[in-house]
């Protein structure tokens, strides 16, 4: 799974992290961590938080269709929103590519 921020950033840098399957929460959490760009959810600046344990739960969630679901090529959620902490997210595209038996 590669995670990294989103739009224009996401193609002018190389800041994304990377992990293998299986995740736990406190993994995803550290992806977050490892991607500089999404410092921001942080609350930079005076910005409230964003539901950055809404989003390592997604991640997890990912990675078990990715272990669970051996059919599936390709699974992409972008954009996905954060809301403020405590909030949750939304998925507001995605793209899960299945094998053809």
């Amino acid at each position: 799974m590669v995670l990294s921020t989103g739009g224009v950033p996401a193609e002018l840098y190389a800041d994304s992290a990377v992990s293998l399957a299986p995740v736990d929460h406190d993994t995803a959490l550290e992806m977050v961590r490892g991607v500089e760009g999404l410092a921001v959810l942080d609350g930079y600046r005076g910005a409230p938080e964003a539901d950055v344990d809404a989003l390592a739960q997604v991640i997890v969630v990912l990675f078990r269709l990715a272990v669970d679901r051996p059919d599936v090529l390709e699974a992409e959620v972008n954009p996905l929103l954060l809301g403020l902490a405590g909030s949750g997210v939304s998925a507001l595209d995605a793209l899960v590519r299945i094998a053809r038996h």
